[in-house]
């Protein structure tokens, strides 16, 4: 029947599609489905067929058969083909991408993906997809629990939730969540794993909070019998130009967009959807601000976040939190140093206690002593001993737990042999106070505090206990 005799209702293309939906694979309904859709395309045809095509594409039943293939390639070549909106061409693409898992060529998933990242981040002033791929990506991460995602659909879903928490409806707690339930899915993929480490310690250090399950996720790390993802979980920083291995997430992909004709049988339009290639990045400082302080109304009043399974280390909000760090989406990460991640989240939970901890505790002046001497004042007070593991510890090497020893504690670093420590300090007139330091075979940090009485030797474990990172 020639089209200018369809009823009306069919030129839209959903009662068409609905064909597609419910085919259940069959070829020649969703082939003559396809070809009347060709028809009448149009954007808005193509629009309106979204729900449809989504809805076979999404069907387990289908995922990997040739069927599921030709139908992600036909769609995504309609919206090649017909679309005219930017931001709309953009967000249908990546469902399509989703939606495909591994049904169309990696070559075509590379450079989609390429281009995501860079419309993410090449355009400053529309937010627009940003804020969309921010809440399509969190609720892929959180429906999806197998590495069935292309590698680099994973990619900058996990760089791009770590870097927008301030543009997200969800709190940052529940991205940082699934970013870490991601870790144990992806974990024989070494490269996945290095990736999405130094974007949850650039998240955690930004938004300074962090779930105590995982710290335990990355002290199994450490024992990893990859030897780069010891050193990343141990030290999560990297030069600016090696953050993120094999990402190429920031650039447009200099080459084009495969043609579509071997996945679907027609030609791809040449001008639609191309983006900016210029390389300016993030949120302004504004947009940043002005997102966080939304999300952080009452920000007199301390922010907790607490659940029967999992522990966090929070901070007090104060009305300038936001406008006092950098809002650069890289820039504000790339000069952190290796131990500020769980500095930054003790000395929030200082910040809290510290009326306390000024009453209960004394404070702690360097003891600058031998080894020899340490041996010997060590042997003469084993009776006030207290044995303990800091509750915050997230240790990297034992030069830095030093480094925190006097900077944080005020105990000064004696020697360091291998995985162990002996630290001294003065407590008053006549009140040695001195610490072993060790590293047990689960990577857990076990500290000795002795001293001239018990008193002092409590006092010591609080002070341990609570700055020492």
């Amino acid at each position: 029947m020639d089209d200018e005799f369809w009823n009306g209702e069919w030129r839209d293309g959903k009662v068409i599609s609905e064909a597609i939906a419910i085919s259940n694979g069959d070829d020649t309904l969703v082939d003559e489905a396809m070809h009347l859709i060709e028809r009448i395309a149009t954007s808005e045809v193509i629009y309106n067929i979204q729900e449809n095509c989504l809805i076979a594409m999404s069907s387990s039943a289908l995922q990997s058969t040739p069927f599921h293939a030709k139908l992600c390639g036909w769609y995504a070549k309609q919206i090649e083909d017909h679309c005219t909106d930017a931001d709309w061409y953009l967000e249908l693409m990546l469902q399509v991408i989703i939606e495909s898992g591994r049904s169309l060529p990696d070559k075509y998933v590379d450079d989609y993906c390429a281009r995501f990242g860079s419309a993410i981040y090449d355009d400053i002033d529309n937010t627009q997809f940003r804020t969309k791929a921010v809440d399509i990506f969190y609720k892929l991460l959180k429906r999806k629990n197998s590495p069935t995602i292309p590698r680099p659909l994973l990619k900058i879903a996990f760089k791009t939730l770590g870097e927008n928490t301030h543009i997200a409806e969800q709190e940052p707690i529940e991205i940082i969540n699934q970013l870490e339930k991601w870790l144990s899915i992806i974990k024989d993929d070494d490269d996945l794993i290095v990736f999405n480490v130094v974007i949850l310690h650039d998240c955690i250090a930004r938004e300074r909070i962090c779930p105590s399950s995982l710290i335990d996720m990355i002290k199994k790390l450490r024992r990893s019998t990859v030897l780069e993802v010891q050193e990343i979980s141990a030290n999560p920083d990297r030069p600016a130009n090696n953050r993120y291995p094999e990402s190429n997430l920031n650039a447009s992909s200099s080459s084009s967009i495969p043609s579509l004709a071997s996945l679907s049988g027609y030609k791809k339009s040449s001008s639609i959807g191309q983006l900016s290639t210029t390389s300016s990045r993030g949120d302004s400082e504004e947009d940043y601000t002005q997102h966080r302080r939304l999300k952080a109304s009452g920000s007199h009043s301390a922010v907790t976040h607490k659940d029967d399974n999992d522990t966090y280390i929070t901070a007090r909000s104060h009305t300038n939190q936001y406008e006092s760090r950098s809002t650069h989406s890289n820039k504000a990460h790339s000069n952190t140093q290796p131990d500020a991640l769980m500095k930054s989240l003790i000395d929030l939970e200082l910040s809290s206690n510290d009326s306390q901890t000024s009453e209960a505790a004394p404070p702690v002046k360097p003891l600058r002593i031998t080894t020899s001497q340490f041996g010997k004042l060590w042997l003469s007070l084993p009776k006030y001993e207290v044995k303990f593991q800091p509750a915050h510890m997230f240790v990297t090497t034992m030069e830095k737990v030093a480094e925190s020893l006097e900077m944080d504690v005020g105990l000064c670093a004696i020697e360091i042999i291998g995985e162990e420590l002996i630290a001294a300090g003065d407590l008053g007139v006549r009140r040695p106070a001195l610490a072993h330091l060790r590293i047990d075979d689960e990577g857990n940090v076990v500290c000795t505090v002795r001293s001239t009485n018990q008193q002092d030797s409590v006092a010591l474990r609080e002070v341990i206990d609570q700055r020492l990172i």
